[in-house]
Formats: C-alpha cells, structure tokens, sequence
C-alpha cells in the first residue's frame, strides 16, 4: 500500500514540478514554497505513515494536521486533473495555430493559464475541505412496497453510516450527529458500519454520545471494515454498553421486518465472521426483509434472496466528483443513491462522518437518511 502510494505520489509530483514549476524557477522563494506545497500533497500517505505511526486507518496526529494533509492532497488532485484538460486544450489551440498560422500560446501565457490552475484547484480543495467537515443534512426519502406489512406502515427509519470517529471527528461533532437524528423522531435508528478509526482507550469519550440516539424500536447496527481493524471484540462491547444493538449474520422481528444484518469480510484477517447472506435470513421467509450490509455489492445475492430493501454504506458516495466512477467500480457499480436491483431497492448512503484519510466532500454531502415506509396503495 505505502509503496504503491509513493509510485503514484511521484508520478504526480514528478508531472506537476515540471509543468507547474519549473516554468517559475527565476522566481526562487515562490518556486521553493510551491515545491515544498506540492511534495506535501503528492506525498501525502507516505508522509501521514512516517509521522503518524504505522496505523495507516487512525495515524496518531492531531486532526488539524490531518485535516491540512487532506487539503493538500484534494489540491494536488485537483491541480492534476485540471492540467490534463489543460493539456488537452493546449494541444487543439497548437493544431489551430499551426493550421491557421497563428503564433502559439507565449511563456507568459502559459504562466497565467497555470496559474489558473493552480487557483482553481485551490478553490475545489478548499470547497471539499469545508464539504468535508460541514454537519450532515437528513434526507427524506419516502419507500413505497407492495408487500410491507400494515403493522410497519409510516415506519419512520434514520440511517447514520460512516461515522469514522477519530481524530477528525471528535465528541463535538458526534454530538451534532446524535442531535440531528434525534431530532428526526423515527422508530428506528439503524448505523451501517464503519463507526471509528481507533481503539477504545482512545475514543471512548467521543464515541460516547452516540450512546444518547433514541428510538422506540431501538438502535441496530452492522460492523464497517474499520470495526475490525481496531479490537472489534472490545468495540463489541462498548457498543452493548451504548445500547447499540449489532446483527452479525442474523435477523431480529422488528413491527413485522424481518431486520438482518450481515458482517464485513474485514474480519476474515481477525478471527471474525465472515458475511453469510443465508444464514442472516434463515427462517424468516415469509417477512418483508430490510438487510443492513456496509459494503453495497451484495445487492445482487440479497435480491436473489427475497431481500426487499438493503442499506448500505462504505463509498462515501465516491467523497469527490471525480473519483465516483473509480469508487464505482470497485463497488460492484455502486457508488451513492438509490438503485433498482431485481425486485429489491438499495440504497447506498454518502455516509454521516468522514475518513481522515481522505476529509475531503465534493458533490457528495454527508448525509442522515430518513426512510418512512409506505405501502402500495
């Protein structure tokens, strides 16, 4: 992973150092400060496990450094992807002049396009920085369903997933979250996984709030990928004792759903259990079935299986414009919203709270859903 971070970094670096400044070279203090810039952004991840310890999910830095270090990065990005369209117009504009007998762009005029560039970008990553750090709105989303049970009509459900709690995201924070839900009145509070990005010694404090979510019908969860990475069996127990209720390849009756809830196959590497669609929905056939899956690309198996609706998390909605198409792909295509697959719906959420590795929000708003069941009249 480090490796594969530092190949991409420098390739990046590599690009941008000779496009970007090396035209400034006569201009030494702005060259210098650019380049130092620029190395911190391309070199990021490297940069975060050499200083932060070699937790690559919950580096031990203070969140404003991580919080800078994903800035740097979304500039970096921005800033490369912005002079590839460059390029790209700068070469139909040489083919014009060529053909046309017009002079070309002068180094003057290309020390102002990437300067441009170099503007622009800081906008977008100043933009998915404040994106990234902005409180969640909730999203109402009525469902309707031809087979919902008249006991679960108007069933009021709210929906936190992503929370990653760590430094970036800390007891003020989690608090405006639980206020936000809260505030919504459900019957129902389901969390999709990925609570935390640390241990229980760490972030006992600032997980703690979440104890204060309240719903008749009770909190349900699944385990994320990042449970796993931090002792899940102590999180396990400090998510009884917040009264947080898990599903582990298992369902519960809750006003006539059948509630399942499958595990990550994070916890293959710890001794975990590894999801089991089957054995989550043995025995309740005959219910309206609503399953929570962090990971969205079981949808296709839980449609064979006479799901109705999943839930699910884990893309961050692909965090950044750009990147949902790459986020897509490694997610069985999808990525956020709402999605059609067989007779079964699925939702996939941008998540509540942000990763620190990556803090950033651009045309993908975190979000608490907030289901109200209907049948089809």
């Amino acid at each position: 992973m480090v490796y594969f971070h530092v190949c991409i970094g420098f390739l990046i670096f590599s690009y941008l150092a000779y496009r970007l400044i090396w035209p400034l070279r006569s201009k030494k203090i702005l060259a210098a400060g650019l380049l130092v810039l620029l190395a911190l952004g391309a070199f990021k991840f490297p940069m975060i496990r050499l200083l932060g310890g070699a937790r690559f999910f919950a580096p031990e830095l203070p969140g404003w450094c991580l919080h800078l270090a994903g800035f740097l990065y979304g500039w970096v990005l921005f800033c490369f992807a912005l002079m590839v369209v460059a390029e790209l117009g700068r070469g139909v504009w040489f083919l014009y002049c060529r053909k046309s007998g017009r002079k070309g762009l002068s180094q003057k005029g290309q020390n102002i396009l990437h300067g441009v560039v170099a503007g622009t970008a800081l906008v977008f990553a100043l933009a998915a920085l404040w994106g990234g750090t902005r409180a969640p709105e909730v999203r109402e989303i009525p469902l309707y369903f031809a087979n919902l049970p008249e006991s679960a009509e108007g069933l009021r459900v709210a929906v936190l997933s992503d929370i990653h709690v760590s430094p970036t995201v800390r007891k003020a924070r989690v608090q405006e979250f639980v206020r936000r839900t809260n505030a919504t009145r459900a019957d129902l509070i389901l969390i999709l996984g990925d609570f935390l990005d640390g241990t229980v010694e760490e972030l006992r404090e600032d997980i703690a709030p979440l104890g204060d979510l309240s719903a008749p019908l009770g909190v349900w969860a699944v385990t994320g990928n990042h449970e796993y990475y931090y002792n899940y069996p102590e999180w396990r127990k400090m998510f009884q004792l917040l009264g947080i209720r898990m599903l582990e390849n298992q369902w519960t009756n809750v006003r006539g759903i059948r509630l399942a809830g499958i595990t990550d196959p994070a916890g293959r590497k710890f001794g975990e259990p590894v999801p089991d669609l089957k054995k989550a929905l043995a025995g309740g056939e005959k219910y309206f079935t609503i399953l929570l899956a962090h990971r969205p690309k079981y949808a296709v198996d839980a449609a064979k299986l006479g799901v109705n609706l999943q839930l699910s998390g884990h893309t961050h909605g692909g965090s950044i414009w750009g990147l949902k198409p790459l986020i897509k792909r490694y997610n069985a295509g999808f990525v956020a919203g709402r999605y059609q697959v067989g007779d079964m719906t699925l939702l996939v959420s941008n998540g509540t709270g942000i990763w620190t590795g990556m803090p950033l929000r651009l045309g993908a708003p975190a979000e608490i859903l907030l289901l109200e069941l209907h049948k089809n009249q």
